[in-house]
């Protein structure tokens, strides 16, 4: 494999990429640990730091909701096809997205993989999406 083929776009790491997820729905989703996603987790976290560094840990549930609050923020980043149950368009905002992320773990769980699949941001992967 030519190593060309395995850099990613930084640029698409950080201003995402569209990948489809169910019934006509794109998403368009960063890379994980894009810089407006380090600040956040660090941000989110410091109030944990001294209760860690002295051998605490973070309830489990504060760690998953200041994960939903970063894929919210700083990795779901708009989408397209979204609609309520009356089928009116469901427009983009973080306050919507965190909603969604926490009432539809299956969502939750497929940003995730999607920001975490380094396949989703390579630059020839881009290149060959953008002719067809």
């Amino acid at each position: 494999m030519k190593i060309s083929n395995l850099i990613v776009d930084k640029k698409a790491c950080s201003d995402g990429v569209w990948v489809n997820w169910i019934q006509g729905v794109k998403l368009k989703i960063a890379r994980f640990y894009n810089p407006k996603h380090v600040a956040l987790s660090k941000e989110l976290s410091r109030p944990y730091r001294d209760a860690m560094n002295n051998g605490g840990e973070i309830p489990r549930e504060k760690i998953e909701e200041m994960a939903t609050e970063c894929l919210a923020k700083t990795i779901l980043l708009d989408w397209k096809g979204m609609e309520d149950d009356d089928g009116i368009e469901v427009p983009f905002s973080q306050d919507k997205a965190l909603e969604l992320l926490t009432m539809i773990p299956d969502m939750a769980d497929f940003v995730s993989a999607m920001a975490n699949s380094a396949n989703n941001f390579r630059q020839s992967a881009l290149e060959n999406a953008s002719k067809n």
